[in-house]
């Protein structure tokens, strides 16, 4: 979403224009176009949210739009302090939560503002700040479907994991054939979950997955990758096993903050096996 979105927005204040386009076909014949200053609807599939493409062009576009009736006119310097010097010292993932910290701590003046653009798009409603972690979101897209308990595979949007380095089950979602709607497979919201930790004292640890929860008749297979604000720690996407109900890697950790994502690989794509899995992330001294 962010990086879509980003784009979109980018294309239309590079290009001087208040719209996206994108064409296609021969010699570029054909194609469409999205306004960025007028929203799509709700009827017209216009989607409010902080995993939303559509929030994210409008958000962006709304930050540095250079026109005379917009509120809030940042220079284009502040999102390059964001994504060049802000984001990058952040153990996090790069999003709409961590591009909106780096663009205040960048404009603290314009807070406020930036606050109210943000919960426009339906992001951090009724929260006065924001980090990069989105903590204490509360839009878990129910809007968009009719799955059951759909809270409990969406937010938080990073599960904090304790000093004991030992996560509360993290579960996520897939539409299984002939089950209730959710958002589908592969990068679509709930297939993927995140969480973070901190490394008080380096050195050698085991870090496990375990599938807490499945479907019926499915053979788990969890997988899982650690994050600094360096980059990818491990393990490499190579290394993932297909053991059943265990991910199992040892990786060497500084002291400092870390985050992750956890999946089933039965998520990646829509089978029989697909569906609502958990798992317990722990992160153990060798």
């Amino acid at each position: 979403a962010f990086s879509e979105g980003w784009a979109n927005a980018y294309s239309g204040l590079a290009s001087g224009r208040n719209a996206y386009i994108d064409t296609s076909g021969s010699k570029q014949s054909g194609g469409f176009e999205v306004s960025l200053e007028q929203e799509i609807s709700p009827d017209e599939g216009g989607v409010k949210g902080w995993y939303s493409e559509d929030s994210v062009q409008y958000f962006i576009y709304d930050l540095f739009d250079q026109s005379d009736d917009d509120e809030l006119e940042l220079p284009l310097s502040v999102m390059m302090i964001a994504l060049l010097d802000l984001m990058p010292q952040r153990a996090s993932p790069t999003s709409l939560f961590s591009f909106t910290e780096g663009v205040i701590a960048a404009r603290p003046s314009d807070k406020s503002k930036i606050m109210a653009l943000i919960n426009k798009q339906n992001i951090n409603r009724g929260l006065s700040d924001l980090d990069a972690f989105g903590s204490g979101e509360t839009n878990s897209a129910a809007q968009y479907t009719d799955l059951d308990d759909l809270d409990s595979v969406i937010l938080p949007v990073f599960s904090k994991i304790g000093s004991n380095l030992v996560s509360s089950d993290i579960c996520h979602d897939v539409s299984n054939p002939g089950a209730q709607t959710s958002f589908g497979f592969g990068n679509r919201l709930g297939a993927f979950r995140f969480a973070k930790f901190e490394i008080v004292q380096a050195g050698s640890y085991r870090v496990r997955l375990i599938t807490t929860e499945k479907p019926a008749e499915a053979v788990a297979d969890p997988d899982f990758a650690i994050f600094s604000s360096g980059g990818l720690i491990g393990p490499q996407e190579g290394l993932l096993t297909a053991e059943a109900d265990l991910e199992s890697h040892i990786l060497e950790l500084s002291k400092g903050q870390y985050w992750a994502w956890v999946q089933d690989y039965n998520n990646n794509e829509l089978t029989e096996e697909s569906g609502r899995y958990c798992h317990r992330l722990e992160v153990l001294s060798q």
